[in-house]
């Protein structure tokens, strides 16, 4: 299966094989699909961690995977711009 999310939040599905109870493949129905982020369990060292709900003190109102990518990249710019006033050292 091969699932394309376009920019305007749709989403296309190419080629999916769903297997009914008769061993019979059936094309499946998508309604309002939809990308959400969710908890994330560490097996290894039994820690979770949700999804954040501040960014630099203030709510996040849009936590679609876009936005938050979005928020994180210009948080990570910004460390850059700080990073480069730094005196250079050796």
């Amino acid at each position: 299966m091969w699932v394309k999310i376009n920019s305007d939040g749709t989403m296309d599905v190419r080629d999916p094989k769903v297997v009914t109870p008769d061993g019979e493949y059936d094309q499946p129905i998508l309604k309002n699909p939809s990308v959400e982020l969710v908890t994330v369990h560490d097996r290894r060292h039994g820690n979770s961690f949700d999804p954040p709900l501040m960014h630099l003190g203030r709510p996040i109102v849009d936590k679609s995977p876009p936005a938050l990518a979005k928020m994180a990249i210009r948080y990570l710019e910004g460390l850059l711009k700080e990073a480069s006033k730094l005196p250079k050292q050796f």
